[in-house]
């Protein structure tokens, strides 16, 4: 995964050749202020949006997000409420309002930044409405869902919807290019999560809430295998059902009983926020003795080339295995392996971020 951004500090840089300094710059990317540390699954209190906008007989079900507007599915309002992220809050944006007035029992919703989908459980159907201009896209519904008795949640990466049964105890997978099943990315969920609602997927994993056990379940989309060190409690639900995360945050709909308020989206802190650990730990540049020799803390190395040495080859790891490491200037020769850089008469500067 690439992070994006740098630490505060200089540009980083290596010299070969004659001489520069090397600064590895990796930061987390969030699109909400939390990359900060903290405990995984706790409470984010303030990010959740409580109360609900409504007429006093809410009905919450789905949530879903481009990254920029979240939007909460409202059942018995037939309406998509929308609110903007932002840095440090979550404020409600009524032109964002979508209308659901043709649905019957609209529950979950996942969107790919051009289109939103929204479960009705009654019929059992996807409908696709526009996010530009609002309107049903039929053209995108899933109007045939092989082998789902009753849907709850879905979610979507970029070749794959899912579609949770809660009678089956299943996620159906679906080819999001034409709508056809795609069993070979069905996952069997754990006999212990027996409710599924919501489900979000960052395209590794998915992570399944579950109202009966009020918990978070994860699993390996490579596999269908659960991941328990990725799952946590959902703390102060009574009945989650719709989640997205931003990467850092999961918000899950907390649904009241129908017909009454005290619906609200709950904030917990994602157990696999992206890491601030910018360092490396290892750095290697072939036929180059780099000065002082590697250490995780240093940030300045410089080195003596002599002329016949034209190119090298530059071996960088980030400490954190869910970070990329970046070298510029480019791989001079891509068809051998590894990152090579040409050497020119003089000083050469190599970043390295």
């Amino acid at each position: 995964m690439r992070h994006e951004g740098r630490l505060p500090g200089s540009r980083p840089l290596i010299a070969v050749g004659v001489i520069s300094a090397l600064l590895l710059a990796l930061t987390p990317l969030a699109s909400v202020a939390l990359a900060e540390a903290g405990t995984p699954g706790e409470r984010l209190s303030a990010f959740d949006i409580d109360p609900l906008p409504g007429d006093g007989k809410q009905d919450a079900r789905g949530v879903c997000s481009d990254g920029t507007t979240m939007w909460v599915v409202e059942e018995r309002g037939y309406k998509l409420f929308a609110y903007t992220l932002e840095q440090d809050a979550l404020t409600r944006n009524e032109n964002g309002d979508i209308s659901l007035s043709g649905q019957n029992v609209p529950g979950g919703c996942t969107t790919d930044g051009t289109t939103i989908w929204v479960a009705d459980d009654e019929v059992n159907k996807l409908v696709a409405y526009n996010i530009a201009d609002k309107d049903p896209d039929t053209a995108k519904d899933f109007t045939t869902l092989t082998g789902t008795v009753r849907l709850t949640g879905i979610a979507a990466d970029s070749l794959t919807m899912w579609v949770a049964d809660v009678t089956d105890k299943k996620l159906y997978a679906y080819v999001l290019a034409d709508r056809t099943p795609d069993s070979t990315r069905n996952i069997a969920l754990h006999e212990d999560n027996t409710t599924p609602q919501g489900l979000w997927t960052d395209g590794t994993t998915m992570w399944v809430a579950d109202n009966t056990d009020a918990h978070f379940f994860a699993y390996e989309l490579a596999t269908g295998d659960r991941d328990t060190a990725k799952e946590f409690a959902a703390t102060d639900a009574t009945n989650v059902q719709g989640i997205w995360s931003n990467g850092s945050v999961l918000w899950a709909v907390n649904r009241a009983a129908k017909q009454v308020t005290g619906n609200k989206v709950l904030a917990y802190r994602m157990p696999v926020s992206l890491s601030s650990d910018a360092s490396l730990s290892a750095l290697a540049l072939s036929g180059v003795t780099l000065s002082p020799a590697f250490a995780a803390g240093t940030t300045g190395y410089t080195a003596a080339v002599g002329h016949g040495v034209t190119a090298t080859t530059v071996t960088a790891t980030a400490s954190d295995e869910n970070a990329s490491v970046a070298v510029t200037p480019g791989d001079a020769d891509g068809g051998t392996e590894g990152h090579q850089v040409d050497l020119p008469v003089g000083e050469a500067v190599i970043t390295v971020e």
